[in-house]
């Protein structure tokens, strides 16, 4: 049971105080924000910004390469094939094998797309 003295209970003044306060604290924390701090803020940011593309651009870039550096590798027959360096078990440009997703000749419509995305595209985007 709440007590209550002249029309108002003690639950209606606690929220009364709080909000009063409430409203002082929060005047209190406004931040006066100049021009010239919102200036280095936003300069801040964009450069932040512009290094995370950078990285990216160049970790996308070089992992798209990757499909084209293929080294050459003898075989037991004397023959020598185009292995991919990153995976030597991966035979490169081999068309005969073409339609099976394991086959590298199969991803090459994909790599041209993804060269012409990222290294090439982003660059002129950004040029």
């Amino acid at each position: 049971s709440t007590m209550v003295r002249g029309g108002v209970t003690g639950v209606q003044r606690t929220e009364t105080f709080m909000s009063r306060n409430l409203d002082r604290l929060v005047e209190g924390l406004t931040l006066e924000v100049t021009e010239k701090e919102m200036k280095a803020f936003h300069n801040t940011v964009i450069g932040t910004l512009v290094l995370i593309l950078s990285w990216a651009y160049f970790t996308l870039s070089s992992v798209v390469l990757q499909y084209f550096n293929c080294q050459t590798q003898d075989t037991q027959g004397g023959l020598s094939i185009m292995v991919l360096t990153t995976n030597p078990d991966v035979q490169c440009w081999d068309w005969e094998n073409f339609g099976q997703w394991d086959s590298h000749a199969t991803l090459f419509p994909w790599a041209v797309l993804f060269v012409l995305l990222y290294p090439i595209g982003i660059f002129v985007l950004f040029a």
